[in-house]
């Protein structure tokens, strides 16, 4: 017993005599390119230099510089560096400035990610490729310059760069385009990426443009409103958590990718044109204030769960449609889509009249009085609207099963109600209530009102 007590205590004064230097984590080293990197703790500095690649790593526990990251203030580069690797220069919280050698070609995955007081950089005039992520969190970075030769911009290249405001392109590239600080790839006549700092509260997509790639304005904090026009195809993410995001006018669109617009959270209302022929898994989802989600085409094919977390959503499409089924299927209150037939003219009413319960057409309360000539008021304290013509006024409050002829009490088959904002009342009781004869049309789904 007493001679194991004695090989432990010289093991552990060996031990306790060897150098702390040893432990210590390195300041210089060589990848497998042959690079070669050095970090100064003096000046805060980590030079790179050598014919080659810097190595991709997994994360960020991986680089051999780790222990220095959110020290470092200096980066040198030397020109022969061939490309930044895989999270290679993330989380470098204290850079502000980088300049790359003409030689750098690709600026991979997360290779600047997280270095979040990155204000400025210039790129390499050989650069080709910028990955997914490459600036990802670099929050203070407000410009950037695409150089002539660059042909691979992954779309998700500058997500959660808050303070960028413009991405703009040398003349010089065939590839991409820049249109209004916006970035746009003039081969595949699509929208790449929206700035996330870019100040409009309000943005219309190109007419020419065919497609908005996957996370072009993910958690983008500004937009408020967006206009489409025809295009193929809303990628997956592209408006993953705009939050703000409230008015979405799409004249045109083919598929709607996975996850489009989860965590649109100020979305009341989505209208889908006739020509939707897909919709993605969970396109919809946690869109918690969605109450409104309109299909005009007849055989629309939906992915798994599209809206699941949008608890208020209803339906509203065609009779006897792949639109019904997925509503029925799965649960999810449904409207029918109808016609409104005034004097011989087709009625637009935004959003749609439709049909609740088989029964009772709905429509915008004020357009409908609009449309047949009477004058509108609106009482906020009672949520009554009070309509006049002709000697004739009538008053509907929001909630309410009656409504009010020159005083006298009709009851209705469905009170008047809010829905997507908008006051919606039974078209038959307000036309008729002002004599106006209603009929129905099953064959076209259509109410004539003569």
């Amino acid at each position: 017993m007493k001679k194991i007590m004695a090989v432990c205590l010289s093991l552990i004064l060996c031990f306790s005599v060897i150098p702390v230097s040893i432990f210590a984590a390195e300041t210089s080293g060589v990848f497998s390119s042959g690079v070669s990197w050095e970090y100064d703790s003096g000046s805060q500095t980590l030079s790179i230099s050598g014919n080659g690649d810097i190595d991709d790593f997994k994360d960020l526990v991986s680089i051999p510089w780790k222990s220095y990251s959110k020290e470092i203030k200096n980066i040198n580069i030397s020109e022969g560096v061939t490309g930044i690797g895989d999270y290679a220069l993330s989380w470098c919280e204290n850079v502000t400035s980088i300049v790359l050698p003409s030689t750098v070609a690709r600026i991979g995955v997360d290779a600047f990610g997280w270095c979040s007081n990155l204000k400025n950089i210039t790129l390499s005039d050989n650069l080709k490729t910028i990955d997914s992520e490459a600036f990802a969190w670099c929050k203070s970075l407000e410009t950037i310059e695409i150089p002539a030769n660059v042909n691979d911009i992954d779309s998700k290249a500058f997500l959660w760069c808050y303070s960028l405001e413009s991405i703009t392109v040398n003349s010089s590239n065939n590839k991409y385009k820049s249109f209004d600080g916006v970035l746009f790839d003039t081969e595949e006549n699509s929208l790449v990426s929206y700035p996330p700092g870019k100040g409009n509260a309000e943005y219309t997509v190109p007419e020419n443009i065919a497609e908005i790639e996957e996370s072009a304005f993910m958690d983008n904090k500004i937009l408020t409103g967006i206009t489409i026009g025809n295009i193929k195809e809303i990628g997956d993410k592209a408006f993953f958590g705009c939050e703000k995001l409230y008015d979405i006018n799409i004249l045109g669109v083919e598929e709607v990718g996975e996850l489009a617009f989860y965590r649109c959270s100020s979305m009341v209302k989505i209208i889908l044109p006739e020509n939707t022929r897909a919709v993605g898994k969970n396109a919809f989802k946690n869109c918690t204030n969605l109450e409104l989600a309109a299909f005009y085409g007849n055989d629309t094919k939906f992915d798994k769960d599209v809206f699941e977390g949008a608890s208020q959503a209803a339906i509203a499409g065609n009779e006897h449609s792949s639109v019904m089924k997925y509503a029925n299927n799965n649960e999810i209150p449904f409207y029918q889509i109808v016609n409104v037939i005034y004097g011989g003219n087709n009625v637009n009413f935004d959003p749609m009249a439709f049909v609740v319960n088989n029964s009772t057409t709905l429509v915008p309360m004020r357009a409908v009085f609009e449309m047949l000539g009477a004058d509108v008021d609106w009482d906020e304290t009672s949520s009554t609207a009070i309509a006049s013509k002709d000697g004739i006024t009538i008053s509907i409050q929001i909630g309410s099963s009656i409504l009010y002829r020159n005083g006298e009490a009709i009851t209705l088959s469905e009170a008047g109600r809010l829905t997507a904002d908008k006051t919606y009342v039974p078209l038959r009781a307000v036309s008729e209530a002002f004599g106006n004869d209603v009929q129905w049309d099953g064959e076209t789904a259509a109410v004539i009102i003569n």
